[in-house]
């Protein structure tokens, strides 16, 4: 149970497991993360960390990142979500960009366990970054009309200040899904 605990928080923080008992990490601003894991897993007397690349003995720097990550794989996830979103029909209205908001909102964030987000030079011909710039541009398009629903409902309540109002969209959504399914109740009818 502790080790599937301390594989998880290092792999949120970006770290990868070429061999067995091995963690590498490429992002050096990262480090404090990475020690705070160890810390509260009690292994921080039992680690050894150091910065440094491969020497030519052994796995290549290609080889270790190819061992420690699966960046196949993550490149698959970003293609199957992009051609999902691709395929989902432009959204006519608030409530509908809401709701395709809200859902590659949680692809992204499945994504955040995933990517390790590695500098180009480790990960040369990977597409993932392009496939992740896709979606962020995908995302982007869809607070447009998105911030214009939670606007009107500022303005209908009176109680959503509109510079935070993408914050509060999915808060009405998870609160009353019939406000986001098209229905457009306003939270102040169901009191």
């Amino acid at each position: 149970m502790i080790r599937q605990k301390v594989y998880r928080a290092l792999s949120w923080a970006g770290c990868g497991t070429p061999v067995p008992g091995m963690w590498i990490a490429a992002h050096l601003d990262r480090r404090g993360r990475i020690a705070a894991a160890l810390l509260r897993f009690e292994l921080d007397k039992a680690a050894v960390s150091f910065v440094g690349k491969a020497s030519g003995i052994g796995l290549s720097d290609a080889e270790l990142v190819a061992r420690a990550w699966d960046l196949d794989s993550v490149s698959r996830d970003y293609r199957a979500a992009m051609d999902r979103f691709a395929a989902a029909p432009e959204p006519e209205s608030g409530p509908d960009a809401v709701r395709l908001l809200l859902q590659v909102d949680g692809v992204l964030q499945d994504m955040v366990s995933q990517d390790p987000w590695l500098p180009s030079e480790l990960c040369e011909g990977w597409t993932g970054r392009q496939d992740a710039a896709g979606l962020l541009a995908y995302r982007d398009a869809l607070l447009v009309p998105a911030r214009v629903l939670g606007r009107a409902a500022a303005a209908l309540t009176g109680t959503f200040p509109s510079s935070k109002i993408i914050l509060v969209i999915p808060v009405i959504y998870y609160v009353n899904p019939n406000w986001a399914s098209g229905l457009c109740r306003t939270p102040a009818d169901t009191k």
